[in-house]
C-alpha cells in the first residue's frame, strides 16, 4: 500500500485577496511555489499517490500559462495524481491543441457517475458531485468489503453523508471546506471523512494553519497526519485598549500582543474594549508602523466609546446632555454615534479633531 497525499482547494490563479497589488502579486507566485513545494516534500519523503479532491483551479477562465505550469509540475513526479474537479474548476478544459496531459495525471470525469482506480491494492473512487443531478449516484457506488476503499467527492451542503454509510467506505477524502479536518471525523462503524481544508491561506476567513494531509496505509489500517506547509499565516490579533489613552499606548499594547506572531505572517490587528472622548488613537498611523513589521499588517478599531463616564460628566452641562439625547435618538449605528460624540466633545474641549 504506502503513502497517499490528500489535498484540495488550492485554487491556482486565485486573486490574492485585498492585499496591496505588488504583495497580491507575490502571493499569486507563492501559492504556485506552495502546489510545488507539496510534490517536492511527497518525493522526499516517499509518498506514491496524490488526490486534489477538487478546485486546483480558481475558475474556468484561469491563463494558460498557469494550467501549464500546474501540469508540468504534476508531469515531474514519480507517483500517480488524481484530480477531481469542484465547483470553481469544474468547467476548466485542457484542449489537445494547447496542453500535453501527464501520463501520471488520472482524471475523474466531470461527466460521468462514480470511477474507480486501483492503485497499489488500495480502490480510489470518485464523483464529481456538483454535476451530478439528483441522488441515484449514491446507490451506484459499489467497494469491496474485503479492499481499503477511499472515496473523493468535492462538496458540504451537497454531500448527503447518510447515503454513504455502509458502503464499505475507509476513508471519505473531501474538498470544498477550507477549514482542514485535523482529526478525521466518524462516517459509519467502518470509515472516517475529512477536509483537507485550503493548501495555503488566502483570506483572513482562512487564518491559522495550513497544508495537506498524509494517509499512510498498511495492511488495510491508516494512520492519518497533518502537514503544515503554508509559507505565512493569515493571523487575526485581537487587542483590548481599555484604559489605553494616549497613541503611544495603545501601540505598546499592540505590540505586545503581537511579540509572538512571525513577521512572515499576515496581520489584521483588531481594537477592542473600551475609550474615553480625550483619548487619542490614529489608525492609519497605527497601520502604517505594523505593515513595516510584518509582509502585510492593517489595523481594524472596533473599540467602543465608554458613555458611563461621558453621561456623569453630560449632567453638570446642559448643551451636553441635550447633545447626548439628539444623538440617542439618531438613527445611525452605535458605532456612529460613539464617533459623533467623541468628535462633538473634543470640540467643545478645544482639541483638533480629524476624521
Amino acid at each position: 500500500m504506502g503513502k497517499i497525499i490528500h489535498c484540495a482547494d488550492i485554487h491556482l490563479g486565485s486573486g490574492g485577496g485585498k492585499l496591496p497589488m505588488e504583495l497580491a502579486k507575490i502571493r499569486r507566485r507563492e501559492l504556485m511555489d506552495a502546489f510545488s513545494g507539496m510534490f517536492a516534500w511527497a518525493t522526499e519523503n516517499a509518498v506514491g499517490t496524490i488526490i486534489i479532491a477538487g478546485d486546483l483551479f480558481d475558475k474556468p477562465s484561469v491563463a494558460a500559462s498557469i494550467k501549464r505550469e500546474a501540469l508540468e509540475i504534476i508531469g515531474r513526479f514519480n507517483g500517480d495524481v488524481l484530480y477531481l474537479k469542484g465547483n470553481h474548476d469544474v468547467k476548466v478544459e485542457f484542449p489537445k491543441t494547447e496542453f500535453t496531459i501527464p501520463k501520471n495525471l488520472k482524471m475523474f470525469s466531470a461527466k460521468t457517475k462514480w470511477q474507480y482506480i486501483n492503485i497499489d491494492n488500495v480502490c480510489i473512487a470518485g464523483v464529481c458531485a456538483v454535476t451530478q443531478a439528483g441522488d441515484a449516484f449514491y446507490e451506484e457506488l459499489e467497494l469491496a468489503e474485503t479492499t481499503f476503499n477511499i472515496a473523493v467527492m468535492h462538496g458540504s451542503k451537497e454531500i448527503k453523508f447518510d447515503r454513504l454509510r455502509g458502503r464499505n467506505i475507509d476513508f471519505l477524502a473531501l474538498g470544498d471546506i477550507h477549514i482542514p479536518d485535523i482529526k478525521a471525523k466518524k462516517l459509519d462503524n467502518r470509515g472516517t471523512y475529512g477536509y483537507a481544508g485550503s493548501l495555503i491561506g488566502r483570506g483572513f476567513d482562512e487564518i491559522g494553519e495550513r497544508g495537506f494531509f498524509v494517509l499512510d496505509i498498511e495492511n488495510n489500517v491508516m494512520k492519518r497526519n497533518f502537514v503544515s506547509h503554508a509559507k505565512r499565516k493569515y493571523q487575526i490579533v485581537p487587542v483590548d485598549i481599555t484604559d489605553q489613552n494616549t497613541h503611544s499606548a495603545v501601540e505598546m499594547k499592540i505590540r505586545l500582543a503581537l511579540k509572538d506572531i512571525s513577521q512572515d505572517d499576515i496581520v489584521r490587528i483588531v481594537m477592542t474594549g473600551k475609550y474615553i472622548p480625550e483619548s487619542h488613537k490614529d489608525v492609519n498611523a497605527l497601520s502604517d508602523k505594523f505593515a513595516e513589521d510584518f509582509f502585510w499588517a492593517h489595523v481594524v478599531d472596533e473599540s467602543r466609546l465608554d458613555r458611563t463616564n461621558v453621561v456623569q460628566a453630560s449632567d453638570e452641562v446642559s448643551l451636553v446632555s441635550r447633545f447626548m439625547q439628539m444623538v440617542a435618538g439618531a438613527e445611525l449605528e452605535d458605532v456612529q454615534k460613539d464617533k459623533v460624540i467623541e468628535l462633538a466633545l473634543k470640540a467643545l474641549t478645544g482639541e483638533d479633531v480629524a476624521i
